[in-house]
């Protein structure tokens, strides 16, 4: 692991910080921090961004350190960062070659339908294609529980057909959530008519809709 000593004078090196999780070797570009250097933690009042430090990185040239930025990139899944400032920090390291993962977009969009926004989760959703992957069951179900819960009940059937028309098969929950967004609607005739295109399809129905 190459881990750099930073003086407490020299705090400005901010993107040597982001570099001490990298399991690369040291930058030949700057020979100023040898490797296996102890790093000395720096005071709270002078902490930053870990999206700042990667713009650091690439503006004085430095290698990408992918395996730091799935971490950093994990860390603010669990601290349960801005769902948006990591959607930023998603796209500014797969545009640095980042191999994208569906895993990571469907955190995401889960993440950003939970505080209601459904555009911005949409975005991600689109994003999938775009980087060469497909969208799994979970993506899609992510994105039409997103939808229905925002009672937009038509753009979740639109999801739906999109699912069928790529030949995944939606399964129970794809279906629990849009009986669900049915019956709020007052839309029982509908709704029967999904749970038996559910029982169809050989998926064993809810506890919850036996009574519908």
């Amino acid at each position: 692991m190459a881990v750099f000593k930073i003086a407490r004078s020299n705090y400005n090196c901010r993107s040597c910080y982001f570099l001490c999780f990298s399991t690369t070797p040291c930058p030949s570009c700057d020979s100023s921090f040898p490797a296996r250097a102890r790093i000395q933690r720096p005071p709270s009042s002078l902490r930053f961004s870990k999206l700042e430090c990667f713009r650091l990185l690439r503006k004085r040239g430095f290698p990408i350190p992918f395996q730091a930025c799935g971490y950093v990139l994990d860390k603010m899944f669990k601290f349960n960062t801005t769902p948006v400032v990591t959607w930023g920090f998603l796209l500014e390291i797969l545009d640095s070659g980042f191999p994208p993962n569906v895993y990571n977009f469907n955190i995401l969009m889960h993440k950003m339908c939970k505080e209601g926004k459904i555009r911005e989760a949409q975005a991600v959703f689109d994003e999938i294609g775009k980087r060469g992957l497909n969208p799994t069951v979970v993506s899609f179900n992510t994105l039409i529980n997103g939808y229905c819960k925002s009672g937009n009940l038509e753009d979740g059937f639109k999801l739906k057909t999109d699912m069928e028309r790529r030949t995944i098969c939606p399964d129970k929950f794809t279906y629990s959530v849009l009986i669900n967004g049915l019956c709020k609607e007052g839309r029982l005739d509908d709704a029967n008519g999904l749970f038996d295109e559910m029982c169809g399809r050989g998926l064993v129905p809810m506890m919850s809709y036996l009574q519908l």
